[in-house]
């Protein structure tokens, strides 16, 4: 999957790694927008392997990772634009010059071609931020009223979110605009890969819909960040931050950055080649685009590239595809995790180990 930026948040959550990794694993992740990545060091000190088959990925993640290793935490959650709206800077753009030297070529001819994604943070800057953009800042507001989303981002525990979605967002038009626009169409076309719709035979914009629920009344809106993102278009720091933007956690992310090996690969051709054995492999929902036939040559390289005690994780959004009965499936672990999920565009979440 190949398209220029295609996300530049990860949508996944991340509180799996505070979990799962131990200080000195060595770990292979796919790379998407790096979240996971820096989370990651936020809970452990381990050795990654970042891969992904998009180039533009990497690139952003490694100016992610400059960014953190050679700013103080101020300067780089502005440069990353994360507590601020898509805006135009051009102090980001000071700031990109000053840590441009540390780039490969390559990657500081690709931003200096693209300055506008330096000026707005680079946290915004994804097809799929982008899309949801669309919808947070301005269909949202069209169909319940910009007061109605206000009143929400500030109500008073579950009962009060439960109330506002239920009397005043849940109307005919919301459902109309949510519906059409989480329709597989203009998704395929404006949200995300097209790779990503090959294997769906349900509607995506009824499953989404049914899922969204969740985040509009089932969590705390004051600790979800992902919806408090898609309402607002930015990260509150007085509230509940993802842990790559929590300033507690800014030093150790510095000084683990350093721990991070990028592969330019699909995830089977880097299992192929390698040579040792790995504590953890993160594969996201990449199975997702794969057939039944090359989503088990994917679990079985796995199998060969886990340790013994190591685990795999994946996640399922709209297609599934998990592992065989080579592995232990660890319900107890995989549930415990995802009920705390913060996330609702996925429907399942899985932690397997080696039988």
């Amino acid at each position: 999957m190949t398209e220029d930026i295609l996300y530049s948040l990860v949508w996944e959550d991340t509180h799996v790694f505070k979990k799962i990794p131990k200080d000195g694993h060595r770990n292979i992740i796919i790379g998407s927008a790096g979240c996971s990545a820096l989370s990651s060091f936020a809970y452990h000190n381990i050795n990654l392997k970042i891969v992904d088959t998009n180039e533009e990925q990497l690139k952003l993640i490694r100016l992610k990772t400059i960014a953190f290793k050679y700013m103080n935490y101020s300067d780089c959650m502005f440069f990353l634009g994360v507590f601020t709206p898509s805006n135009n800077n051009n102090r980001r753009l000071e700031l990109f010059n000053q840590i441009s030297d540390y780039l490969p070529t390559k990657d500081v001819e690709y931003w200096e071609n693209r300055s506008t994604y330096i000026l707005s943070g680079i946290i915004h800057i994804g097809k799929f931020e982008k899309y949801l953009r669309i919808f947070g800042q301005y269909l949202l507001p069209f169909s319940v009223g910009r007061k109605t989303i206000k009143n929400f981002l500030n109500s008073n525990g579950l009962i009060d979110q439960k109330y506002i979605y239920i009397n005043q967002i849940d109307n005919w038009k919301y459902r109309l605009i949510f519906k059409t626009f989480f329709g597989k169409m203009i998704m395929k076309q404006k949200g995300r890969h097209p790779d990503l719709f090959k294997y769906i035979h349900d509607k995506p914009n009824e499953v989404f819909y049914n899922r969204s629920k969740r985040a509009w009344y089932e969590l705390p809106i004051k600790k979800n960040y992902y919806l408090r993102y898609i309402l607002q278009g930015y990260f509150d720091p007085s509230l509940n931050l993802p842990p790559w933007a929590m300033k507690k956690n800014y030093e150790k992310i510095k000084k683990r950055i350093s721990n991070i090996e990028y592969h330019h690969s699909n995830l089977i051709d880097l299992l192929k080649n390698l040579e040792s054995n790995y504590d953890m492999i993160y594969v996201s929902n990449i199975a997702e685009t794969m057939g039944k036939e090359e989503s088990t040559q994917l679990f079985d390289l796995c199998a060969k590239r886990l340790n013994k005690s190591g685990k795999l994780i994946i996640w399922n959004n709209m297609v599934e595809r998990k592992p065989d009965d080579q592995w232990e499936f660890e319900e107890s672990l995989a549930n415990q995790l995802w009920e705390k999920r913060l996330s609702s565009f996925y429907g399942f979440f899985g932690v397997y180990s080696l039988k």
